[in-house]
């Protein structure tokens, strides 16, 4: 045992009647021993090695292991552990556990729970049949959900690694492109009015961009069509028509793609109105729409005024406009 001060365990032999003296000697020999800060800090010298703690007190415990719960030793190691370790307590031999930080389990030892020469304490856990180290040298993380391994493909996310108690021991950074709207074109019908027959949906023709930043969105070979360029993956469409004032039935527009009702979106519908200045206006924006290169969009219109109705070119009241992202 690696314990300075002395232990008063042996008095003298007494016949006859006890000195009084003789009484108090030993009581301050008691006294001074319990009040010595050595006494407090003893520990067993570990002679075992690498994940097997061997230790031997003297005098040993009475009985069975099992018979003696929470029995607490503390020792000085001989050796720092790399993982799963046991321990021989007077040839007793049980596995060392520690608590599992937040997730209130026991576990086996990690490397370098125990360090050489460290000072520890083991208690006997009677009820699980194991030694539980009370003063582990470092604390394991909670349990996180998470296995052991790799993660991120190296391409759209940095990658790293885990290990078993969810600690990241390596990882590597990697750029990650942002989509952005990467193309917009605004396209106007402004040179002539375009006249729509009663009771009979017309496709707009469009005559003049205003922008087109990709420079093949719409082209006046195809004046009624915008086409997506390769590269996009998503449009948003907007739209916004203005009609020849009329206070006879409605007017209507619509969104087709690819020459089809986009269902749920690019729709606007307005009864007819004498008031409106300087035209009755319908008009719709979509959603983001998922799109491949070549798809197209057009806007047709309807109205059923009783006769013929034109469509107006006054700047900025009859346009589409799209903006596509990759």
């Amino acid at each position: 045992m690696s314990l300075t001060a002395s232990v008063p365990n042996t008095f003298g032999t007494v016949t006859g009647t006890a000195k009084t003296g003789d009484l108090d000697a030993d009581y301050a020999a008691l006294v001074a021993f319990l009040n010595d800060p050595r006494s407090k800090i003893a520990f067993i010298d570990d002679t075992g090695g690498a994940n097997a703690v061997v230790l031997a007190l003297s005098p040993a415990i009475v009985g069975a292991l099992s018979a003696n719960p929470y029995v607490t030793v503390q020792f000085k190691a001989a050796a720092t552990n790399t993982g799963a370790t046991t321990c021989t307590l007077n040839g007793t031999t049980k596995a060392i556990k520690r608590a599992n930080g937040l997730a209130a389990t026991i576990v086996d030892l990690v490397a370098n729970d125990i360090v050489v020469s460290g000072v520890y304490r083991v208690c006997y856990q009677a009820a699980l049949d194991v030694f539980l180290l009370l003063n582990p040298s470092h604390t394991i993380e909670p349990v996180t959900g998470v296995s052991a391994g790799s993660y991120g493909d190296g391409t759209h996310f940095s990658t790293f690694t885990v290990d078993a108690t969810g600690r990241v021991t390596a990882a590597a950074q990697v750029g990650l492109p942002v989509a952005l709207s990467v193309a917009r074109a605004r396209i106007r019908r402004a040179s002539s009015v375009q006249t729509l027959t009663n009771n009979t949906t017309t496709a707009i023709s469009w005559d003049v961009a205003d922008y087109d930043t990709d420079g093949t969105i719409w082209t006046i070979g195809n004046p009624t069509h915008l086409i997506v360029p390769t590269g996009y993956t998503w449009a948003k469409v907007s739209a916004q028509i203005a009609f020849t004032v009329n206070a006879t039935g409605f007017r209507e527009i619509f969104l087709e793609k690819n020459d089809a009702t986009v269902t749920g979106h690019g729709l606007d519908s307005q009864p007819g109105n004498v008031n409106a200045n300087p035209g009755q206006i319908c008009q719709f924006t979509t959603c983001w729409l998922q799109v491949v290169a070549g798809n197209t969009f057009r806007v047709l219109a309807f109205q059923n005024s009783g006769g013929n109705l034109d469509v107006l070119t006054i700047t900025d009241y009859t346009w589409i406009a799209i903006e596509l992202s990759s």
